[in-house]
């Protein structure tokens, strides 16, 4: 039997249509590429009105900016000993606004993530933010869904404990799952219902978005999806798994 014997090439970095990263001092080579890489499980992501940004951040507490068309991280904002809960492009792209587990709401610069103030708004674990920055979606479970005002992180409106909520990006509804089966949207500011859709799930509805021209939403739970128009007809469904 005859054997074949390869030779190999001495490894060379690998840029998959990205510039090659620069090397640590001392490495000859690298296999793969460190763009677009976040060091452990994003907890929030968000693009920029362009497309041309993404943030992302984790449980390390550091939020991350990079170019989606190069992969290159551009800047990067650490709060110690804290986690990221939600992040959110406002003002057109030109306003960032993060809420960490320390309570804080940050705005930020979106060039640079360099910090313009912050105000106090509590511990949450649910973050969305109208279009003008304005208005800050934050809900905790079993404690209620509120509407805050980012200027002060004061409440403007609250609504019946839920375990999702979703916030139209002009700021004129916001959507709450107040029972298992039911999602109710209310107005802004005065918390008049203004209609309800039902989903019927065992689980209850666990996810609520809107689309970014207000035109739509989607409600989901552990088996199924649905997306309504803006005044709550039904549009389509589909099965889908859990989260």
């Amino acid at each position: 039997m005859s054997r074949t014997l390869f030779a190999l090439p001495m490894l060379a970095v690998v840029s998959f249509g990205f510039a090659a990263e620069p090397l640590p001092t001392g490495a000859i080579a690298r296999i793969g590429s460190v763009r677009l890489r976040q060091p452990d499980r994003p907890s929030t992501l968000a693009f920029s009105p362009d497309g041309k940004l993404l943030v992302s951040g984790g449980s390390d507490g550091i939020l991350r900016l990079w170019d989606t068309e190069s992969g290159e991280l551009r800047s990067i904002y650490p709060v110690r000993d804290s986690v990221v809960v939600g992040a959110a492009f406002a003002t057109g792209g030109k306003t960032l606004l993060a809420l960490y587990s320390d309570g804080d709401i940050r705005r930020l610069d979106p060039a640079k993530l360099v910090e313009r103030d912050r105000v106090k708004a509590g511990s949450f674990d649910t973050f969305r933010v109208s279009d003008d920055g304005t208005l800050a979606l934050a809900c905790q479970d079993p404690d209620g869904i509120h509407l805050l005002e980012t200027k002060n992180g004061l409440p403007r409106m609250d609504v019946p404990a839920g375990k999702a909520a979703g916030l139209f990006p002009d700021g004129s509804l916001l959507l709450a799952a107040v029972g298992p089966e039911t999602v109710t949207a209310y107005e802004i500011p005065s918390a008049k219902p203004r209609f309800s859709v039902q989903h019927p799930s065992k689980s209850g509805v666990t996810a609520i978005a809107v689309a970014v021209d207000n035109s739509k939403f989607l409600t989901a739970d552990d088996a199924r999806v649905r997306i309504w128009t803006a005044d709550g007809k039904p549009l389509a469904e589909w099965a889908a798994q859990p989260p």
